[in-house]
């Protein structure tokens, strides 16, 4: 039949490109998998930081902080994986010169909560690309689109806890708790903060102002900010404050530049992986719109005019060609656009998104109300007589051979060796209809 025929037409192609895809599925989405699987264990282990063995103690690092330019401030600050466990400073008052010292209490630890969230975040990457059977198959592309936007999601947010410090109000930062661990104590008109800013631990110190009540300054409190700038208010408790001073002083951690290289690397995979998944599963895609545009051309020639018919002919072969339930929709819909005229093409964009139509209801939506679209206006006065030329389209319908009657059954009176046109049936409710 000339439908077979067409089928036939791509059928090599199509099939070159679905067994490629289904090797990018069975193979090389695997590969990439352990491939991530192995650099973002890496990346936990830089936050670890294990000396021997993975039961081993974290070990700890010093780090000098310094800053270009003054020497107000000096310090060394020791890291053990995400939290400060030691902190030894020097702070050289700007207004008389006086030298404060003050260290982190022996019994105190302040933990980086950036370090922790970006970690939780790489260990949740990880639990993503290992939470399936060893000899697990993806079945569709969709799935594998699914699983790196998940896997995505998480080294973007660890990513940004490293790159994106918190925005905190002054007040925040008197309440934190932070100011507590120094000893000696930090006097009233001090207040400090930590943050890591992409691979620097960063250490701030502000030195305030009480404003009196007599003050003639318009006091307005500062919002949230990552560093806050002389001349910022807040009020803490019963009394204002401004910021007289701002120290910040910072160090380079080398494995939290590890870790930043090690998310860009595996955001990289990941990227490349969706695109190679999305470029060969579009290109199996139009391979099948096309071989489905050639049966539904031919459809329209062979079969009867019933729409009903039609489509349930195109819904079974998409059925049979693609397995994925939502390819499957996509296809339909974009065959019925493709291979419909100007006209048709108009009714099927008025109808409604939401549900989306069905093939069937395309069709008979095309059947219903192409000819109304495809009127240049409504002439009110007497209908002019058509031509012959837009009566009759195309070539005749060649008589269907009766050897190929004998496996047809129309839908409506369940009878074989006729289309709906040649239905005895239909033939006399036309009839009974022109009689009335």
């Amino acid at each position: 039949m000339a439908a077979a025929a067409a089928a036939m037409a791509s059928q090599g192609e199509r099939a070159v490109l679905e067994e490629e895809f289904k090797w990018l599925l069975q193979e090389e989405v695997h590969a990439v998998l352990k491939q991530l699987q192995d650099i973002l264990k890496e990346a936990s282990h830089r936050f670890a930081l294990p000396t021997s063995g993975s039961g081993g103690p974290v070990k700890q690092e010093n780090f000098v902080l310094s800053t270009s330019g003054t020497d107000q401030v000096k310090g060394v600050m020791t890291l053990q994986g995400d939290a400060l466990c030691q902190a030894d400073v020097n702070l050289k008052m700007p207004r008389n010169n006086q030298l404060l010292h003050f260290a982190f209490r022996e019994d105190k630890q302040w933990k980086l909560q950036q370090i922790q969230d970006a970690r939780n975040h790489v260990n949740q990457a990880i639990y993503l690309l290992m939470n399936r059977d060893v000899n697990y198959q993806f079945k569709t592309g969709l799935e594998v689109l699914k699983l790196m936007d998940a896997v995505m999601l998480q080294l973007s947010r660890a990513r940004n806890r490293l790159t994106t410090p918190a925005t905190l109000t002054l007040p925040e930062i008197a309440s934190s708790g932070l100011t507590k661990m120094f000893t000696p104590a930090l006097p009233p008109d001090i207040l400090v903060n930590f943050y890591i800013n992409l691979n620097k631990l960063c250490f701030i110190i502000y030195q305030l102002h009480i404003l009196q009540p007599s003050t003639t300054k318009n006091f307005k409190p500062t919002g949230g900010s990552v560093l806050h700038n002389p001349g910022a208010m807040f009020e803490f408790g019963s009394q204002r404050y401004e910021v007289s001073h701002v120290h910040k002083v910072e160090c380079v951690v080398p494995w939290l530049n590890d870790a930043l290289v090690f998310f860009t690397v595996s955001l990289q995979l990941c990227q490349q992986l969706k695109d190679k998944v999305t470029n060969l599963h579009s290109k199996v895609s139009y391979s099948t719109i096309v071989t489905l545009g050639e049966l539904f051309v031919t459809l329209k020639k062979d079969m009867d005019s019933e729409v009903d018919e039609v489509a349930q002919a195109l819904l079974q072969m998409v059925e049979r060609q693609v397995p994925d339930p939502v390819v499957q929709a996509e296809l339909i819909k974009e065959m019925a656009q493709r291979n419909a005229n100007e006209a048709c093409r108009r009714v099927i964009l008025s109808l409604h998104l939401e549900p989306a139509p069905s093939l069937a209801q395309m069709i008979k939506a095309c059947a219903r109300k192409a000819e109304l679209f495809s009127a240049p206006e409504r002439n009110p006065g007497p209908a002019q007589p058509k031509s012959t030329a837009a009566v009759t389209p195309g070539p005749r319908k060649q008589p269907v051979p009766p050897q190929q009657l004998q496996h047809i059954t129309y839908f409506q009176c369940k009878k074989t060796e006729h289309y709906g046109r040649d239905c005895p049936h239909n033939q006399k409710q036309k009839t009974n209809k022109q009689k009335n």
